[in-house]
């Protein structure tokens, strides 16, 4: 019994002995610090007077002079790049831990460059100032100190087009109470797509609240379309230029139309739409050729649908929509007795509208009735 409890005594001091020496390189009689990691980039932008692309590819290797690396801790934009701490943004670490070795980092590029000097010429330029930084830590949980570059990244701005009710500087469209707005957008450098991530875009009516004493603003933006750049950009939304300003509407990159209903005749409305890529840079400049639309509000029932009918004996457009009972709009037409005649149609709607159904009717009484047959055979 006393040889087992000096055994079990003298086991509890080795391990004792190996727990104090954890973390700690032994040289003879003596226990050494463990040693920092060492981190450095082997691919990563050299200077801050070139712009690189907003999506590039980050190369860097780990060094432990007395055991091994175990991970990496990597940051775009740290307040202290020098200094790997747990601060977060948006609720999320500025510091991620990686394995990797190479990681393809997306940097923002939102600030247009001078907007009119143009110098791609697949559009405008963004570009925005930063800062990547990378740390190694051990297997003991000993930090190295973070080596870290800062340089310019660029992107070339989305574009965003209008197309129906088609924008024109020289005409303005005419639309129905119910208009329907559609465009495109095209990403020349996307990385995933061609196509913008989102849009956002605003209505602007005849009152805005968001230019508060104006008369009006529908023709002060249209007169100088730059104010949407400088009132809005580039959240959009309230921002230090218009802290009272509304949010701008927003969908994702595969929805490219909205339709406003109840809108009010007689009154010219503007509508303005811009498009975000990967990098968070916008398309800058609103025209009136493109993506700023001017548009006529008018009564539906005076610009209706032009319709078009025709058969084997004929074929009829008018030459203007809406409806009439003046006999001038009356079309005839004759056809075989005792035979089955077909009508076949379609409708071409006014700008911005769509069809929605159509109605007919034999030997016709009241236009403005539309009580559904009783019987399809005899009525």
């Amino acid at each position: 019994m006393r040889t087992r409890l000096v055994s079990t005594a003298a086991a509890l001091g080795l391990l004792a002995l190996a727990i104090t020496g954890c973390g700690k390189k032994k040289t003879s009689d003596t226990f050494l610090p463990n040693m920092q990691p060492e981190v450095r980039l082997t691919q990563a932008p050299v200077t801050t007077q070139d712009e690189y692309f907003y999506a590039y590819r980050m190369n860097w290797v780990g060094y432990d002079p007395d055991g091994r690396v175990d991970y990496f801790m990597i940051a775009v934009d740290p307040d202290q790049p020098d200094v790997v701490d747990t601060t977060t943004r948006a609720g999320q670490p500025v510091w991620s831990k990686t394995t990797k070795l190479e990681e393809v980092v997306f940097f923002r590029a939102t600030q247009p460059d001078t907007v009119g000097l143009i110098p791609d010429p697949r559009g405008v330029r963004a570009t925005d100032y930063h800062t990547f930084a990378v740390a190694a830590v051990d297997n003991d949980g000993a930090v190295s100190k973070p080596v870290w570059r800062s340089f310019n990244s660029y992107t070339i701005a989305p574009q965003v087009a209008i197309d129906h009710p088609r924008p024109n500087a020289n005409v303005t469209p005419i639309v129905t109470p119910s208009v329907r707005i559609h465009w495109s957008g095209f990403d020349p450098d996307g990385q995933f797509t061609t196509k913008p991530i989102k849009y956002k875009f605003k209505l602007f009516r005849p009152r805005d609240p968001d230019f508060p004493g104006v008369n009006d603003p529908v023709a002060d933006l249209l007169s100088n379309p730059k104010i949407l750049r400088w009132k809005y950009a580039p959240l959009f939304g309230p921002n230090p230029n218009c802290p009272a300003c509304s949010y701008w509407d927003s969908l994702p990159g595969d929805s490219t139309d909205v339709q406003y209903t109840s809108l009010v005749p007689n009154n010219i409305y503007a509508f303005a739409v811009t498009g975000f890529d990967e990098a968070g840079a916008y398309d800058p400049i609103f025209s009136q050729n493109s993506n700023l639309l001017k548009f006529a509000v008018t009564y539906a029932g005076t610009l209706g649908p032009v319709i078009c009918m025709f058969n084997d004996f004929f074929n009829f457009c008018y030459a203007s929509g809406g409806y009439s009972q003046d006999p001038t709009r009356y079309f005839n037409v004759e056809v075989p007795a005792g035979q089955t005649v077909t009508f076949n149609w379609f409708a071409i709607p006014p700008e911005g509208a769509d069809i929605r159904r159509y109605r007919w009717v034999l030997d016709l009484q009241d236009l403005t009735n539309e009580s559904p047959r009783e019987d399809e055979g005899t009525d």
